[in-house]
């Protein structure tokens, strides 16, 4: 890992820390229900743990039922680690309260907070998506760069559109590889702008 991802990795982390560090100042961890808060028990830990429309978790494992402190991850999502059989699991908040509350009747695979806050892991700020429209909302919310945005982008996105338009699979003046050498870059680099999978805002 270079010394720029190595900053860039730790800045993140110090960003996601202070966001944490206030909202535990206030963090309801009394056991008195917020207002209109449902709780519902989590798949696969019955008996051991309530999550709610808040997003906060109750252990049942005791005596005395509890509400747990979350962790946070580098990328700034909150998490807990759930026990059973002397094993834990990590789980994010946002995806438990979204299997506990939210239908997904097409079996999307992601959780989006929709207003980009994800320290608030309230039921109505999160919704089931594919990995297409969760990066489409990020990209539109202003939380995820594409393109020529990003930070050492190989290309523009003009190059991007250009390379689209021209590639035909094999050929000698437009396959990949002659595209590659055209502008100094990756054959991987290539792939992956055909594919739509970088510079997904360009044409």
């Amino acid at each position: 890992m270079n010394e720029r991802k190595k900053s860039w990795l730790a800045a993140r982390k110090a960003d996601a820390k202070l966001a944490y560090a206030a909202l535990m100042k206030f963090y309801p961890f009394t056991l008195e229900d917020l207002p209109n808060e449902n709780w519902y028990n989590v798949d696969e830990f019955e008996g051991g743990y309530q999550i709610s429309t808040y997003g906060r978790l109750k252990s049942l494992k005791r005596k005395k039922p509890k509400i747990l402190k979350p962790g946070i991850s580098s990328g700034g999502y909150l998490h807990f680690d759930l026990w059973k059989d002397s094993k834990y699991q990590m789980c994010t908040v946002h995806t438990l309260v979204a299997k506990a509350f939210i239908p997904n009747p097409e079996n999307k695979p992601e959780v989006d907070h929709i207003y980009g806050i994800r320290l608030d892991n309230y039921v109505e700020n999160l919704r089931w998506v594919t990995q297409l429209e969760n990066d489409q909302y990020a990209l539109e919310l202003g939380i995820k760069k594409s393109g020529e945005d990003v930070k050492n982008a190989k290309l523009t996105n003009k190059q991007a559109t250009y390379i689209r338009k021209v590639y035909k699979a094999d050929d000698e003046k437009f396959g990949v590889k002659a595209l590659a050498e055209k502008f100094n870059v990756s054959v991987t680099t290539i792939r992956n702008v055909i594919k739509r999978k970088t510079y997904k805002n360009a044409d």
